[in-house]
Formats: C-alpha cells, structure tokens, sequence
C-alpha cells in the first residue's frame, strides 16, 4: 500500500469515526428530550385535568395547587377567569392532548389540548405553560381559545 492510498484510507476511517460519534451524540440527546417530554406531559396532563376540573366545581384550592410560587392568582383572579370561560364555553367534559412545544431557550414549556366545552360544538384550545422550580414542574400560565375568543389567566399583570 503506498503512501496515498493510506492517506485516503485513514481519511475515510476518521469520517467514519466522526459519523458515528455524531449519530450516538444525536441519538442519546433525543432519547433525554423524549424523556423530558414525557415527563412534561405526564405532569402537564394531571395538573390540567385538576385544574379544569376544579373550575367546574369552583374549587380555587385545587386549581391553584400546581402553580409556580411567583404566580399571583388569588381566589378573586379565580372567579373572575372561571366566569368568564364559563359564560364563553361552558363546562369542562374531556380533553386531548395535541403538542408539547419548549420557548425559545427558556425552560418554560407550552401544552396544549383540544377540550369539549358543554356550550361548544367543536374544540376548544386549551394550553398549560409551565417551569421548573427548584427541580419541580409548576404551573405558570393557562389559556382556554377558540377564535377569535382567547381567555388567558395571566397572573404576572392582574395586580
């Protein structure tokens, strides 16, 4: 073998080499972001469900259970947001998980739901924003649309 041919060959193996490197780097960051949606989802589909749930029964304790300490949505925000989803939507019934969306470069996460309301025909987008706080899932915002209405319990600017 002369010298040429060892310079491709060699060449060719290092390629190889970083290939593969690149795909088991790909590989095990898409397994931690799978495992990390999972995680988000379970969490997301249980406090979602106990909220929504809550509003129906008018319960502000269990609404309020998995919300981030710096939220302020006391039991006044509370009724004013349920009656309004009420008189625009109705009653909870059920609801479908649709997406898992990560904003920006900020460890806040979005869920989002399609939702049967007792005065609707049709979905209603229901999305849960959520951060981590001190190595726990909590809740920092939801919203509850269907166009053109959106009503967004938004509690950095209520008070």
């Amino acid at each position: 073998m002369n010298y040429r041919n060892l310079k491709v060959t060699s060449a060719i193996l290092i390629l190889a080499l970083v290939m593969v490197f690149a795909l088991l780097v790909l590989e095990v960051y898409r397994s931690f972001v799978q495992s990390d949606i999972e995680r988000i989802r379970d969490f997301a589909d249980q406090a979602t469900e106990r909220m929504l749930t809550a509003m129906n029964e008018q319960n502000y304790t269990e609404f309020s259970e998995s919300f981030a300490p710096r939220v302020f949505f006391d039991q006044v925000c509370f009724a004013s947001f349920n009656s309004l989803v009420t008189a625009r939507f109705g009653r909870y019934v059920s609801k479908e998980f649709l997406n898992v969306t990560r904003v920006g470069g900020y460890e806040v996460w979005v869920v989002y739901y399609r939702a049967k309301f007792t005065n609707e025909t049709g979905y209603v987008t229901v999305s849960v924003s959520m951060t981590e706080f001190q190595d726990k899932l909590m809740v920092t915002t939801m919203g509850i649309a269907k166009e053109p209405t959106l009503i967004m319990m938004s509690p950095y600017d209520l008070h």
